[in-house]
Parts: structure tokens; sequence; C-alpha cells
């Protein structure tokens, strides 16, 4: 798999090219999957890279006219976020979110619970703490 280069696009993570094989690889944002477009002349990736939309040049130019395969592993880092880490768990939100969520944390208002929903898609969701009482019974 080629390096994935970062993008600023509303829909599109990142892009990258594989010279020796002529595909196009997409990662759409919030998603693992890599669509590889196959049989993609250099010149359409040189074009991507430089256009102003680039949805609106993968619409316009690459969907519908060169097939695809979907690559459902988890992508590889893209290039400006490879370095390592010793995070187990990265999540990107809005401010918003990561303001009420931290706040909700350090009220020890909520705790959280990581679901696997299907193979490599994880939810994770917060919910009101445990208590370690026994129910009521009435």
């Amino acid at each position: 798999m080629p390096d994935m280069n970062n993008v600023e696009s509303s829909n599109i993570a990142a892009i990258g090219y594989d010279e020796f094989q002529a595909e196009l690889h997409v990662q759409f944002k919030g998603r693992p999957t890599v669509y590889v477009y196959q049989d993609v002349p250099r010149n359409i990736f040189d074009d991507i890279m430089r256009s102003e939309s680039k949805g609106a040049f993968l619409s316009a130019q690459v969907k519908g006219v060169y097939t695809f395969d979907k690559l459902e592993e988890k992508a590889p880092p893209v290039l400006e976020e490879a370095a390592p880490t010793k995070d187990l768990l990265t999540m990107t939100m809005t401010r918003p979110v990561f303001v009420q969520l931290q706040q909700l944390i350090a009220q020890n208002t909520i705790c959280m619970e990581l679901t696997e929903t299907s193979p490599g898609i994880v939810q994770l969701v917060a919910l009101p703490p445990q208590s370690d009482e026994a129910p009521s019974v009435d």
C-alpha cells in the first residue's frame, strides 16, 4: 500500500498512489476502509492533489470511470500522523463534545464502554456510573 497523504477535504481523509500498480487509494473521513481504484493514470492523481475540491474531482473524474476494490483492514496512518504514540486509542471529536465529555468524566458522572458493533467497527458509549449497591426491591 502506498503512503497516504492527508488532504484538505470535507469528506476525504487521505489519498495515495501506487506507481507500479497504477492504483489510486482513497480513504474517507471516519472510515477505516480504503477504496482502491485500478488502472488510474498518474496524471489523475496529480490533478486530484492539485484540485480545490477533492470530493468533486473524485466524483467527476474517478467514480464510475475506474473499477475499485475495498480494503477492509485498517488504513495505514497518514504521513503527518505517523509519529509513534503510547495511546491505545485515539479519537477525533468536535470541541464542544470534547469539553462536555471532559466535564462529565471529571465529575465522575459517566463511565465508558467499548463495544465491537461489527468487524473493525468499535462504538464508544458513555454510560451513567454503575452503583455497587444492590437494586432496591419494593
